[in-house]
C-alpha cells in the first residue's frame, strides 16, 4: 500500500514540476512575394523567409510556421488574387515583399502606388496585431546584379523612385519598412552572392537580409 501511495505521490508531483516548465510559444508567419520570397534558383529551406524563420526559433525558443505565397515572376495583382484564396486565419507576422516585376513590365509608378495601397490593405487583414504584425521588404536593387549590368545607372534610379513611393506608403500606414539594399549591393562583383542562375541571391546574401530585417524587427518590437 505504502508504495502505491509513493508512486501515485511520484506522478502527481512529476506533473505539477511539468506544469512549472515554460511552454513553447507557437507563431505564424505569411510571407507574400515573388521569386526573391521563394529564393528562385535554391533549395526552399534557403529563401529568406525560411531562414527568418529558423532564427526566429533559435533566437527567441519558438516554433514558426510558415506559409509562403510567392511564385517566379508575379506582380502586386497575382499575389493580391492568391491571397484571397489560399491565406486562412490570421497570422502573427505578415511580411509583403512584392513589385521588381511590375516595375521591369510596366514602370508606371502612379499605376504602382495605387496597386501597393491596396496590397498593404490586403496585407492588414490576415495580421492578427494589425500595422504592428506587418512589414515590408523593399525592392531589390537588381542594378547591382550581372542582369542590372550594362544600364545599371537607370536601373538603380528608377528603383528608387520605387522604393521611396513604397516608403511612404509604409509611413502613411504605420507599417515598418525594411530596406535590404545596403547589403544587397555587395552583390556587384561578388559571385557568392549570386544563386545559379546569375539573376537571384544566393544563401550566403538571404542570410545578410536576414540579419537586417531580424535586427529591424527586435528594434521595432514587431517581435520580442
Amino acid at each position: 500500500m505504502k508504495n502505491i501511495i509513493l508512486l501515485f505521490s511520484s506522478i502527481l508531483f512529476l506533473l505539477f514540476f511539468l506544469n512549472l516548465q515554460p511552454k513553447e510559444k507557437n507563431i505564424k508567419y505569411l510571407a507574400l512575394g515573388d521569386g526573391y520570397t521563394i529564393g528562385e534558383s535554391l533549395k526552399p529551406e534557403n529563401s529568406w523567409p525560411n531562414l527568418l524563420a529558423t532564427k526566429l526559433e533559435a533566437e527567441n525558443k519558438i516554433a514558426v510556421e510558415t506559409k509562403i505565397i510567392a511564385k517566379a515572376g508575379w506582380e502586386i495583382e497575382n499575389v493580391m488574387n492568391h491571397l484571397k484564396i489560399h491565406a486562412k486565419g490570421k497570422y502573427d507576422i505578415v511580411s509583403i515583399m512584392i513589385g521588381i516585376n511590375d516595375y521591369s513590365s510596366s514602370n508606371e509608378i502612379l499605376k504602382f502606388k495605387l496597386k501597393f495601397e491596396k496590397i498593404i490593405e490586403m496585407g492588414l487583414q490576415p495580421s492578427k496585431y494589425g500595422e504592428k504584425g506587418l512589414f515590408v521588404i523593399s525592392l531589390p536593387d537588381y542594378s547591382y546584379s550581372p542582369k542590372g549590368q550594362g544600364n545599371s545607372k537607370k536601373i538603380h534610379n528608377e528603383i528608387l523612385i520605387f522604393n521611396e513611393a513604397i516608403e511612404a506608403i509604409c509611413l502613411k500606414n504605420n507599417i515598418l519598412y525594411i530596406d535590404i539594399n545596403d547589403v544587397y549591393k555587395r552583390t556587384k562583383g561578388n559571385q557568392d552572392y549570386l544563386a545559379p542562375n546569375k539573376i537571384h541571391p544566393s544563401k550566403t546574401m538571404y542570410d545578410l537580409w536576414v540579419n537586417v530585417i531580424y535586427k529591424s524587427l527586435l528594434d521595432n518590437k514587431i517581435i520580442d
